[in-house]
């Protein structure tokens, strides 16, 4: 079987996802905007 773990280089190996604020917010919120949207 293909492991990509033994082509990809270390330093791409060790990069994070993509995390955006909406799924890092932990409070209440009743209304949710874009990042192109202001209040």
């Amino acid at each position: 079987m293909f492991d990509l773990n033994q082509i990809v280089r270390p330093n791409i190996a060790r990069l994070k996802p993509y995390s955006s604020a909406r799924s890092e917010f932990e409070g209440e919120a009743e209304i949710f905007l874009d990042a192109n949207e202001n209040a």
